[in-house]
């Protein structure tokens, strides 16, 4: 990856940026400490890739390809970011990394198709469940960036999920949760959370009151997901924005 590729990214999203405060220690900004031949140097990058696994498949499925070659082209993508990541890069080099990777798919697709190495990652998932999701999504159908940009909400989404399920099993609340969670981004009909607490066998505002607790605790997850994507503040705020569009559709 070369360093005017990270200035293309900078440039095109106007004034650079800093990272500092809490955003100091996100997955995006440990990039910029990079050094190669460090052991785990490159682990940041490498969480980063795989996370977004599947929306760069669906960019390249969106741009034609077959669902094999779809996944081949994934891998030497990421072999290729990994293998020549950005070394020192400055963090003011930087811009959000889902603007980043758009860039970079770009650039990678116009210098021609490649085959993944020996060195290539794996994929976290299989082609068939990879396809099973472009079916689901198949409402959705756009350009090549509008995939990717869904694609990306959506593994924020589900990491953020993951997340709470996993507290909640921690805290051995897990029937619990299973029960709500589909309340996290929905509103139930008049008389469901009486029915929950009948279930659980406690008071109505307690399931409410539960509710409310899990919402905020899940929007802090997703902020957290975000925030290992971004430098400070005004990027987070823009990547919630852009995350509700990709969400209901609107997002270009």
């Amino acid at each position: 990856m070369s360093g005017n590729s990270l200035r293309d990214v900078q440039a095109a999203s106007g004034e650079p940026a800093q990272a500092a405060g809490p955003f100091a220690n996100t997955r995006w900004t440990l990039v910029a400490a990079l050094h190669d031949g460090e052991p785990g140097a490159d682990r940041p990058l490498l969480e980063l890739c795989l996370h977004n696994w599947y929306p760069v498949y669906s960019y390249l499925r969106r741009c034609g390809h077959a669902p094999g070659a779809a996944q081949e082209l994934t891998r030497a993508f990421f072999e290729r970011l990994l293998h020549g990541g950005p070394g020192g890069a400055q963090p003011s080099q930087f811009g959000r990394f889902r603007e980043f990777l758009v860039a970079e798919l770009q650039r990678f697709l116009a210098q021609g198709l490649a085959q993944p190495g020996v060195g290539a990652p794996l994929p976290p998932l299989g082609v068939d469940e990879m396809e099973a999701r472009q079916r689901s999504e198949s409402a959705f159908a756009g350009s090549p960036e509008q995939a990717l940009r869904r694609g990306f909400a959506l593994e924020v989404i589900a990491q953020a999920r993951d997340r709470l399920r996993g507290e909640a099993r921690d805290a051995g609340r897990l029937s619990m949760y299973e029960a709500m969670e589909r309340y996290l981004t929905s509103e139930p009909v008049p008389g469901e959370f009486e029915l929950l607490a009948t279930r659980f066998g406690v008071r109505p505002l307690s399931i409410v009151t539960a509710m409310k607790r899990l919402r905020e605790r899940f929007r802090e997850l997703v902020d957290n997901a975000l925030g290992d994507t971004v430098l400070n503040s005004a990027e987070l705020e823009a990547e919630r924005r852009a995350l509700q569009d990709a969400l209901s559709g609107t997002g270009r």
